[in-house]
């Protein structure tokens, strides 16, 4: 976690931000949450070690309405979800691929405003390997968009602000922002 003029800042790999998966609004704040969570591990050094982590949150922190059914529904549909990303090996151009799931486990307490779950090693190199290059953002603006467009196009903001912006076809927008023809 970065504080940058007395704003809280994430860092997120740029593979987290192209990755093509569907996720919800409410599923792309818990990966904000796990994702802020694991900053003491970012880093470059692709021979770094990444171990299983437990990330044990309040719910509230999630989601404002605080609605602890759907939060633990989101938790569940993303547990069921894999990812398959790219790393590129540096000085040698080969490409490493991986396939894992997001997250291994949940638990949670009945009536507990709490949640805790499991991120298995894979998936904590695909949240915190940045050697590829990555972005930084507000994580209370990030969660407090309501849509998955609106996250998505804030990422995209975030990430070419201090390159003079970019320019896409449509085509290439709609492939990053998961929608269909």
């Amino acid at each position: 976690m970065i504080l940058l003029k007395g704003k809280i800042k994430i860092i997120q790999p740029n593979h987290v931000s192209t990755a093509r998966f569907s996720v919800t609004a409410l599923e792309k704040n818990i990966i904000y949450t796990i994702i802020d969570e694991l900053q003491k591990t970012m880093s470059k050094d692709i021979n770094q070690e990444y171990i299983e982590q437990e990330i044990y949150v309040e719910m509230k922190v999630i989601e404002k309405n605080r609605n602890y059914k759907q939060i633990r529904e989101a938790v569940k549909s993303l547990s069921s979800k894999h990812i398959e990303f790219d790393i590129v090996i540096p000085n040698t151009g080969k490409i490493q691929k991986n396939i894992t799931s997001l997250i291994s486990g949940i638990k949670y307490e009945l009536n507990s405003r709490f949640i805790s779950f499991m991120v298995p090693s894979s998936a904590s190199m695909f949240f915190c390997y940045i050697g590829g290059g990555f972005t930084s953002f507000q994580k209370t603006i990030a969660i407090s968009l309501n849509s998955i467009y609106s996250k998505l196009f804030y990422e995209l903001c975030c990430r070419w602000s201090d390159k003079g912006g970019f320019s896409s076809s449509i085509e290439k927008l709609k492939t990053y922002l998961s929608i269909s023809h």
